[in-house]
């Protein structure tokens, strides 16, 4: 269902951007979609949905204390959740 790709880029200090890119033809109104977008809410506290198109979800991440480490334990565990 989900190809996966993640782009980090630090932003003076404030966090961080993801970007999720979608398979695309995905449908917006998707359960899996919205299952994605509520476990990317809740793992990433605080973070805003900054854009939403087609195949792209784009994350605004405030959390800059985390580890590179743990950041890319838990997209990987998204993506084995998420891809088909």
């Amino acid at each position: 269902m989900f190809r996966w790709s993640s782009t980090f880029k630090c932003k003076f200090g404030h966090g961080f951007i993801l970007a999720f890119k979608l398979k695309p033809m995905i449908r917006q109104d998707s359960p899996k979609l919205h299952s994605l977008m509520k476990e990317i809410e809740k793992k990433f506290q605080p973070c805003d949905l900054k854009d939403r198109h087609e195949n792209l979800l784009q994350y605004q991440l405030y959390l800059t204390d985390l580890p590179w480490k743990n950041l890319f334990e838990i997209l990987e565990n998204l993506k084995s959740n998420y891809t088909e």
